[in-house]
Parts: C-alpha cells; sequence; structure tokens
C-alpha cells in the first residue's frame, strides 16, 4: 500500500516517501512529547543548595554563573526565615536558599536560632527539601573571618550539611592567586573549621578583560559539590548548572545510547523503513529525557520541539532510501525493510540533533520563542541529523568535538 508520497524504486524494492505526520499525527506528537516530559521532570528530583554569605560578598554574580537565569536573580522567593529566602527553578531540578551570614553587629544567637529553622523547614514533607550542600561564601576582599562564621559552619555541619567554603571575587595573575587572598585561606583552615577538603575554593565568577582577569576556580567548585551531594541528585544537579555542558553531553549520550540499543532490538526482525525510521514512543521519550538534562522549560522544550515533524517532512522529500545511502554499512533497502542496526543509527542521530537544539537553547543562541522560525530549526536539524548518520554514530562532531 502506497501511504503517502511517491514511489520510489531501489534494486527491485518499492518504498514510500512518507512523512512524519503520516506515521504519527502532530498533535499525538505534541501530547505524547508533553507527558513524557512531565514525567522526566518528575522522576529526576531536585538537588537543595543553601548559599551563605555576607552582603555585597558576590554570591549573585556566583549562582547566575553556575545556574544561569536563576530566579533570584529577579529578586523573588518565599521567605523561609527572617534571613532566608528559598527559589525554585521553574524545571523543579533545583531548590536554591539564599541566606545571610554572619553579618557584624548581628546577634549570634538569633543567626544559630535562624539556621535551625531553616534546616527543620527543609526537612518538611518528607524531606524532600532537605539541604544537600552548603556554599559558605567569603569575600577576599573583606579580609574577615569571625568567630560567628565558624560557630554557624560548625552549625551547619552538626545538621549533616557538607560545607564548602566559597572565597569569592578572587584576583589571579597566572596560576597564583592574591597573596592576601591566601592569607585569608590559610587563616581560615587554621581554625579547624570542618569544611570539605579541608579546603577553601578561591573563585572570580565574573572576568574582568579591562583588568586581565579571568573567570576562575567555578569548575573545581562544581566539581566538589557533586563530590559531597548524594548520588540520587546528580542527574538534577547535571540538569540544573549551567555551566558545564561537557556533563549535560555525557549525560544525553548515555539517554541516546540506550534509546538507540532499544530501537536496534525493536528492529532485530527487519521491518518496514516507514516502521523505523521514527520509533516513536522510544524517541520520544529520549528526547523528553534530553529536554531536562539541558533544563528546557516545558512550554520551550513543546515549541522547541516543532522541528521533528519540520524534518518528517523534510525526510518525506528526500526519500528513504536516498536518506539511508548516507549511513555506513547500511546497504541497500530490500522489500522496503530495513534491521536493527540501521533502527539504531537513525534514533541515534535523531538523539543528537535534538541534543544540538537543546544545547543551543540553554545557550541562549535562540532567543525569545515566537522570533525562532520553524525553517531555521527544521534546516539546523536536519543539518545535524544528517551529519550524525554519514558518521555512523550518535555523536555529532559539530555537537562535541571532543568527541570525534
Amino acid at each position: 500500500m502506497n501511504i503517502g508520497g511517491k514511489k520510489s524504486t531501489e534494486q527491485g524494492s518499492t518504498t514510500s516517501a512518507t512523512t512524519i505526520s503520516q506515521v504519527l499525527p502532530v498533535d499525538d506528537f505534541a501530547q505524547d512529547f508533553s507527558e513524557n516530559l512531565k514525567q522526566a521532570y518528575s522522576e529526576q528530583g531536585a538537588v537543595t543548595v543553601c548559599v551563605f554569605g555576607k552582603s555585597g560578598c558576590g554570591k549573585s554574580t556566583l549562582i547566575n554563573t553556575i545556574f544561569g537565569e536563576i530566579v533570584a536573580d529577579t529578586g523573588y522567593g518565599r521567605p523561609v526565615t527572617q534571613d532566608s529566602c528559598l527559589y525554585v527553578h521553574e524545571s523543579g531540578n533545583l531548590r536554591l536558599i539564599d541566606s545571610r551570614g554572619a553579618e557584624i553587629g548581628r546577634d549570634d544567637q538569633q543567626l544559630q536560632s535562624g539556621l535551625d529553622a531553616l534546616v527543620a523547614d527543609s526537612k518538611a514533607d518528607g524531606g524532600q527539601g532537605r539541604i544537600h550542600v552548603a556554599w559558605y561564601c567569603v569575600a577576599w576582599n573583606h579580609r574577615r573571618f569571625e568567630d560567628s562564621d565558624v560557630r554557624l559552619i560548625e552549625r551547619l555541619r552538626g545538621h549533616g550539611i557538607p560545607v564548602i567554603v566559597v572565597m569569592t571575587k578572587v584576583p589571579m595573575i597566572g596560576d597564583r592567586i592574591h597573596k592576601d587572598a591566601q592569607t585569608l585561606a590559610e587563616s581560615i583552615l587554621s581554625r579547624g573549621v570542618p569544611v570539605h577538603m579541608q579546603r577553601v575554593f578561591p573563585t572570580c565568577a565574573l572576568a574582568d578583560p579591562y583588568r586581565g582577569q579571568p573567570q576562575h576556580g567555578i569548575a573545581e567548585l562544581l566539581d566538589a559539590t557533586y563530590e559531597v551531594v548524594p548520588d540520587e541528585v546528580h542527574a538534577a544537579l547535571t540538569s540544573a548548572q549551567q555551566f558545564d555542558f561537557d556533563r549535560k553531553r555525557s549525560a544525553a549520550r548515555k539517554v541516546i545510547a540506550t534509546a538507540a540499543a532499544a530501537a536496534g532490538l525493536a528492529g532485530a526482525p527487519p521491518v518496514p523503513v516507514v516502521s523505523m525510521l521514527f520509533t516513536v514512543p522510544a524517541q520520544i521519550a529520549m528526547m523528553a529525557k534530553i529536554a531536562q538534562i539541558y533544563a528546557i522549560p516545558f512550554d520551550r522544550a513543546r515549541g522547541l520541539a516543532v522541528v521533528v515533524p519540520t524534518l518528517g517532512a523534510q525526510l518525506g522529500r528526500v526519500g528513504a532510501a536516498s536518506l539511508l545511502k548516507l549511513i555506513p554499512g547500511a546497504g541497500p533497502i530490500v522489500g522496503g525493510v530495513i534491521g536493527a542496526a540501521v533502527s539504531a543509527a537513525v534514533t541515534g542521530a535523531l538523539g543528537c540533533a535534538w541534543a544540538v537544539v537543546c544545547e543551543r537553547s540553554a545557550k541562549g543562541e535562540f532567543g525569545p520563542m515566537d522570533l525562532v522560525g520553524n525553517d531555521m530549526l527544521g534546516s539546523l536539524f536536519l543539518s545535524e541529523f544528517k551529519q550524525a548518520l554519514s558518521r555512523g554514530t550518535a555523536i555529532s562532531r559539530t555537537w562535541n568535538p571532543k568527541a570525534a
């Protein structure tokens, strides 16, 4: 039966140039994608990071550098205590508590009580919001670390919360930090504070090209955070952080590999080309998980996903036989059927192309969704899809050069 499009013949076999809208209606695709995306976000859980620091110590810059356009930037959050506010990322993968540190002249007992209340609040609702790590921020140029700072860190550790001391705004020349920052770090550690690795992490979240000051220390801080938070929230942290895209790519590759393997098993007995160009349920689930890894907001992810029907329409014009010539070792289509290797390659290429779209969106390259053209997204998606097919791997050279 000719499902639609013009018949084409290769080595005596007949195939049909079919679009994805004929395999799965666009409205059904959007609905299925939305349901899978909701499930992906609900299953990943959330990581809770509590950031302490005196006024002007650079907390906001540090937060925005690591987590991107976090809601804390708007100044809106749910008050938890007199000195703390809780911000929840719209994806649900990050709970950020912004808390003032030990300010000079403030009542120490009041601060301790406020911390106890903060921890108690985080343990409510069955411990779903428990604090996984505390970043205790100290500005190097304040050149002070008070007894009250020591007591607050000890109190945090008494509650079982890992503490990472972050020194902010630290100047660096070559591989050496400012001597006064080094002196302050040594002074902090000499007081025996119970902090991760018995180390102070010097950082500069915002580069200053006019002074020749580079950004530094952020990757080390993020690595230390992964070391102390529980394994079960690593996926949420990978999704929430917008600094280390290598971690996101690694997570996306695992999702793509799993989906490609499943598609290969589904295609182990040779099946019609129409069925395997889009192994719809597995591929939609794969796309949803990748969107979650890149923390693409729900509505934006749905808007970006229109590239898949666009790809299907363009594939219909290209023709299945011509497209599959791009796959190394695919061979001819016999009787309109393909096997496991081709099924896996197509699924891997689809995942790779979608990851490119998600990464570029996460980096802010597309701008507002109402200004993003479907033709532009479709062209990008199809180009990446073809490149991944021709390489015979789920890793696109343009997506992740280091993995080539």
